[in-house]
């Protein structure tokens, strides 16, 4: 590559100066014939070129060359650093060339969207129909919307997989406009949050089941409070009235010393049943 760089540089400086020495000839001047000064003056020149041409190869063409070289090395290494970012982050990058109504989108975006480049249409109308059919039109809306209001707009919608799977993204974009309003080109940024959202959507059913069962706690120990201590208090109550013979004698001393039995068991329940309740 280096060696053709070298004869391309050597034929290009002598075609400029034959170009420069038959521009400055005077009319009816000969370039070669006896005691030609311009055909000696060529050939000075042209052995000049030939002679350092090593020189210009060494001191112009590499450099040049090495530096380019090094330039798309370094911009190659960048363009792959990014590519990995954007993987890792599952964060991609789109642009859409609203003139030409050509959309470019990064590799990761690809990913995202599990579709083959070769065989994505790299148009909006393209970009639409790999949206969920329900959010289509809400993704629609808020890009028209944000083109006419000449704002930037996010939003989070999801995209259905061949298989059925759905994912969700958060999409955000701003556009530039020409002096007279024209959108020009728009360009964006889309993030995997499917992670996120089954997460967060997790933790919501999870705070609905433990609200939905506490409620329930709450109304089992209502109803258990309302069945088990209202007979309990008519039974301590009852053996409290005969012990105390309030209506009048009981007879037997040994009615009384059962009646103070169940008094005294029913207390034990019911204070049972209080601790049980109240945990």
């Amino acid at each position: 590559m280096l060696v053709v760089l070298r004869i391309a540089a050597i034929i290009f400086a002598v075609e400029g100066l034959l170009m420069v020495v038959f521009a400055t000839l005077p009319p009816g001047a000969q370039l070669f014939g006896a005691n030609s000064e311009w055909g000696m003056a060529l050939l000075d020149a042209a052995a000049l070129v030939l002679i350092s041409s090593p020189f210009i190869y060494l001191w112009v063409i590499r450099p040049y060359a090495l530096a380019h070289a090094r330039s798309e090395a370094e911009l190659r290494q960048s363009e792959g650093r990014l590519n990995e970012a954007q993987r890792i982050a599952h964060l991609g990058s789109w642009e859409l060339d609203l003139t030409a109504n050509l959309l470019t989108w990064s590799d990761e975006i690809y990913r995202i969207f599990e579709i083959d480049p070769a065989a994505f249409g790299a148009s909006y109308e393209a970009f639409l129909d790999a949206i969920h059919p329900d959010d289509r039109e809400k993704v629609n809306k808020a890009y028209t919307g944000s083109l006419a209001d000449r704002t930037p707009y996010a939003i989070s919608h999801r995209l259905l997989m061949a298989d059925g799977r759905i994912k969700w993204v958060h999409e955000r974009c701003e556009t530039d406009f020409a002096a007279d309003g024209t959108p020009l080109v728009s360009r964006g940024t889309v993030q995997d949050i499917t992670e996120s959202k089954l997460a967060a959507e997790a933790l919501r059913v999870g705070r609905e089941q433990a609200e939905l069962a506490n409620r329930t706690k709450t109304e089992f120990l209502a109803n258990m409070s309302h069945e088990l201590r209202t007979p309990l208090n008519a039974i301590i109550g009852l053996s409290d009235m005969i012990r105390g013979e309030t209506f009048g004698p009981v007879g037997s001393p040994k009615y009384c010393e059962y009646v103070k039995d169940i008094n005294e068991a029913g207390q034990h329940l019911l204070s049972m049943i209080n601790d049980i309740l109240d945990l």
